[in-house]
């Protein structure tokens, strides 16, 4: 499993916090509305992770072999991750924080320097295209669990690599979930 996805959010989410820091520009109730949205995508990133990690963790402790078979033979039908990924993919917040931060930009052209404001549009824009790609990666891999179980029976070598794989899965995914909080810390320490 590539983790890079989440390399690449951080790194995304990361600069656009210092480049909202570094917009003097940028009035200071602006500024919180950046920080609030930004803040909110973080939340809903957590929020997403906590499910997912949840659900697997239901499942690995499913103690009847043929229930747990299924649970993880249905993963990629999981409605609440469906409703999850819809709202990854809509960023609604963002995307009108997006929206005014263009608007404000074409106000202050010649004013301010632009090539600050288009980095912060950049880098928001980049934040919803890695958002939309980890929805996929995780759908995905649901898929791809889902279909793999529906191949092996219980009791079989393949059924315990299957249980093995996912626990990885969720040990890897927790411990995702714990940098992001520790990067959301550190963000914010620099900017409060």
């Amino acid at each position: 499993m590539d983790f890079k996805l989440f390399t690449d959010l951080y790194n995304t989410l990361k600069s656009v916090f210092a480049d909202i820091k570094s917009l003097a520009d940028i009035p200071v109730e602006e500024r919180k509305k950046y920080r609030d949205v930004l803040g909110e995508t973080y939340s809903m990133l957590d929020v997403s992770l906590n499910m997912v990690i949840s659900r697997l963790a239901d499942t690995l402790r499913e103690p009847n072999d043929d229930f747990k078979l299924q649970a993880v033979q249905n993963l990629e039908y999981m409605n609440d991750w469906l409703e999850a990924e819809r709202r990854f993919r809509l960023c609604s917040n963002l995307r009108a924080t997006l929206s005014e931060t263009r608007h404000i930009r074409d106000k202050l052209v010649g004013k301010h320097s632009v090539n600050n404001w288009d980095k912060l549009i950049a880098l928001m824009e980049s934040i919803m295209a890695t958002e939309g790609e980890l929805a996929d990666y995780i759908s995905k891999e649901f898929s791809e669990i889902s279909y793999k179980a529906r191949q092996i029976s219980v009791g079989s070598s393949e059924y315990k690599k299957q249980l093995k794989a996912l626990e990885d899965f969720r040990k890897k995914l927790i411990n995702e979930r714990r940098e992001l909080i520790k990067e959301e810390t550190k963000l914010y320490d620099e900017i409060i």
